[in-house]
């Protein structure tokens, strides 16, 4: 009973720490923790979450290293004391307690974490990465990793064997479940290697300004734009709402999102909702309401 009461406490101290974190960037209003937790629950890695790494976004903007430390324990603390379907309803942290990992183990993914560190590391300085995947690219490096054979002094007298093949036997004395043997992968938050959570801010970043430029040729060409195009954006606004409604500009997206849908022909209440979500994150934004009485005024649309 004390185990399962530490293990909410841990949850519950990783979930204030996140309401800290949203209070202190003007978010509480915009992402109860309820959002936090079913994105937490429905991804294998944070930042996978685009709604958690808009809120990496913001931090970063305004160089808070007091807040980005505390957001990294924080959701790494909440992710690890959720319990899993694949690990029996398990949290990780109790699948860590009930079978540490053993000597060659700690051994292996230890190297195996340094050697991909210093991949990143070197591939930043070679190329610029734009659309780089890293989570395909770790697991494409630790496969191969992991299939190599060691030095000799692992193997005292045996047979020469793969890292994976020590690792499973060394999981077999230990008494872990046969079903979870092959499982020797690093359950590893690849995006906050080297700088990996950046790369993918970068990726959406540019792919978003790439968009708002193609729109602001649409609407300087004047007549009717192409709407294969617009819709094509406007499904790529929609995928990346979640980022953008966390980042450091939200404001500004909901009223280029109201623009696009104008091109879209969408109805007028449909683009003014849009608007006010512009301006609930920002309401002295000038611009937006510009654009809301100008579109009130019209009769037609």
């Amino acid at each position: 009973m004390k185990h399962n009461y530490s293990l909410s406490a841990a949850r519950e101290h990783a979930k204030n720490n996140v309401a800290l974190v949203l209070r202190r960037l003007r978010l509480s209003n915009f992402v109860p923790l309820e959002d936090v937790e079913n994105e937490l629950r429905r991804v294998e890695t944070p930042f996978q979450s685009l709604l958690l790494l808009g809120i990496l976004d913001r931090i970063a903007s305004r160089n808070d290293e007091k807040t980005l430390r505390l957001y990294f324990s924080a959701i790494t603390e909440w992710k690890n004391h959720l319990p899993h379907d694949d690990l029996d309803g398990m949290t990780p942290t109790e699948i860590l307690e009930k079978y540490p990992p053993g000597p060659y183990e700690m051994d292996f993914i230890g190297g195996l974490m340094r050697e991909y560190e210093s991949r990143l590391n070197a591939l930043k300085k070679s190329e610029h990465r734009l659309g780089f995947d890293i989570n395909a690219d770790f697991a494409q490096f630790q496969e191969a990793y992991l299939n190599r054979i060691p030095a000799a002094p692992y193997f005292r007298g045996g047979m020469p064997r793969t890292m994976r093949a020590l690792i499973v036997e060394e999981r077999h004395r230990a008494g872990h479940p046969e079903k979870d043997i092959e499982k020797v992968g690093v359950q590893i938050f690849a995006e906050n290697v080297g700088d990996g959570a950046v790369d993918k801010i970068d990726e959406i970043e540019a792919v978003y300004v790439d968009h708002l430029k193609e729109l602001d040729a649409m609407k300087r060409a004047g007549g009717r734009p192409d709407q294969r195009r617009v819709r094509a954006i406007r499904k790529q606004f929609e995928h990346d709402e979640p980022f953008h409604r966390t980042a450091r500009e939200p404001h500004r997206f909901y009223l280029n999102y109201a623009m696009l849908l104008l091109l879209d022909e969408e109805p007028k209440e449909t683009v003014l909702h849009f608007i006010s979500l512009s301006l609930l994150h920002k309401p002295d934004y000038e611009v937006a309401r510009k654009v809301r009485r100008n579109i009130r005024s019209r009769t037609t649309f």
